[in-house]
């Protein structure tokens, strides 16, 4: 992905310093059941896609298809102001997600998981690494000051929706009461990610809640033999 969008920059870096030019938006849905969902879009200002006559049409599809191998869903991006692609994938881990192919991963999660009866925490240490998106545009041919203010027009972003409140985190903002969280990123740098998270082990709720209704039931009948031994039917009432 970065690759594509050094391309891109290298190409339109006078266009880019006017204007809103590069999104990338991440969204990750992570489930109840552990598995999660995966959203990014990537998006090219309007402006620039059409700037002297370029044509962005290959670059995109080269990305669509590098990303359908990966298995991901790839649809055409159009808003008001972008074009692009948005690229779609459902794991059944969270631990397996990954970006889509590239010659580096955009971000790259660590997770340690610390089991308990009741919940498992999982502490999440990631980075989204956007460092050499410029490094086609930086030659003689483009002024240093010219390429530090095109980059500082871009908009990289994660978003973060969890089953349950978060714990510890660096989120830029939070919301939904603690189980989202919004991350906005500094182009050109690698961008920590950290953040807690709890997941309750329902199968051990319902044991336990099992176990203890047959104690009841077992302590019930038990109380209610000895009753009937310690007063068998016939028995006149004192």
């Amino acid at each position: 992905m970065k690759k594509h969008l050094g391309v891109l920059i290298c190409l339109l870096t006078f266009v880019l310093i006017l204007t809103g030019c590069v999104k990338v938006d991440t969204s990750l849905k992570i489930n109840s059941d552990g598995s999660s969902d995966l959203t990014l879009v990537y998006g090219i200002d309007k402006q620039i896609a059409t700037f002297g006559g370029t044509d962005i049409t290959n670059d995109l599809e080269d990305t669509k298809q590098e990303a359908e191998k990966e298995g991901f869903k790839a649809t055409d991006y159009n808003s008001e102001k972008y074009i692009g692609l948005t690229l779609k994938k459902h794991f059944e881990s969270f631990e397996d997600m990954k970006s889509p192919s590239d010659e580096q991963q955009l971000f790259d999660f660590k997770v340690k998981e610390t089991k308990g009866f009741f919940t498992d925490t999982y502490k999440v240490d990631g980075v989204f690494d956007f460092t050499g998106m410029t490094d086609d545009a930086e030659s003689e041919e483009f002024d240093q000051q010219m390429v530090e203010s095109m980059i500082s027009q871009m908009e990289l972003t994660f978003n973060l929706e969890l089953p349950v409140e978060a714990g510890e985190n660096n989120a830029t903002e939070v919301k939904n009461e603690g189980k989202e969280l919004v991350w906005n990123f500094t182009p050109n740098v690698k961008n920590d990610v950290d953040f807690e998270f709890k997941k309750i082990n329902y199968v051990n709720i319902a044991l336990l809640a099992i176990g203890a209704l047959l104690v009841i039931i077992f302590v019930f009948l038990f109380v209610r033999r000895k009753n009937k031994q310690a007063n068998p039917p016939g028995t006149p009432a004192e």
